[in-house]
């Protein structure tokens, strides 16, 4: 409902468009889905999809192993050429971890794999509480990323209003303020 999805969907169509082939790395809508829900919002990646320059990985979370998903996305990024990744969402890749103490390990992995391949990716959370004072205090292990986006809801006046955020930016200058959005 904040548009985490369609931001990825997005950022994987925009690099299709520019010969940066992307995959979208779902643990929980299955390609169809995302395809007719994106249609409906006025983004049609069926072509992408059929030319190669976006790829859906599907997986349900508890049916893969780690290694295996890392090692598949390694194959595909070496085959492909590929440029733009997203993980929709890091939340249903903890769930599917046996043990959760190995969570840090396996986002330091990826994000390993994806810099040595000279990747841009987008790991989306869902953030169940937000506290205003110290945000980055709510998102797990966020020393490891480079720049942190916000997309959520607040209440104004009754009314539910979305929103995004630069929340933090590595190495570049940023404006911080909240600002409306809609699809």
């Amino acid at each position: 409902g904040t548009y985490k999805t369609t931001a990825g969907v997005q950022f994987v169509a925009k690099g299709a468009q520019q010969d940066e082939k992307g995959i979208l790395l779902t643990f929980n809508e299955n390609p169809e889905f995302i395809i007719k829900v994106m249609q409906q919002k006025g983004v049609d990646i069926s072509a992408d999809i059929e030319s190669g320059g976006i790829k859906i990985l599907h997986f349900y979370p508890k049916e893969f192993y780690m290694e295996e998903l890392l090692a598949l996305l390694e194959k595909e990024i070496d085959e492909n050429n590929i440029k733009r990744i997203v993980v929709d969402s890091v939340n249903e890749l903890e769930r599917s971890l046996e043990d959760p103490n190995s969570y840090k390990d396996y986002i330091s992995s990826f994000l390993s794999l994806f810099f040595s391949r000279n990747i841009t990716s987008l790991f989306m959370q869902k953030l169940d509480k937000f506290t205003g004072n110290a945000p980055l205090t709510d998102i797990k292990y966020a020393s490891l990323f480079d720049g942190i986006i916000y997309l959520g809801t607040i209440e104004i006046e009754s009314m539910v209003h979305k929103i995004i955020s630069v929340l933090k930016m590595r190495g570049g200058n940023y404006s911080s303020d909240l600002r409306e959005i809609s699809c």
